[in-house]
């Protein structure tokens, strides 16, 4: 619907950029569970390493973003 809504290349690009950010949230959010689910109990607390994961994506965002503006 880019057309329709008459967006501009920048725009086209952060949206973009946003549904993929997205995508990669909930595929940390799975990973949690499922790290989760696979460990023992007594080793559960490891799968919360997995969010470390998300300050990458949100870097990698922010450095898409940055480029995707020039």
């Amino acid at each position: 619907m880019r057309e329709a809504l008459h967006l501009s290349a920048f725009e086209t690009a952060c949206t973009r950029t946003s549904i993929l950010s997205q995508i990669l949230n909930f595929g940390v959010g799975l990973l949690l569970l499922l790290s989760a689910y696979l460990l023992k109990p007594n080793q559960g607390g490891y799968a919360g390493y997995v969010l470390f994961l998300v300050p990458l994506i949100w870097l990698w965002r922010w450095r898409k973003r940055s480029s995707d503006s020039f």
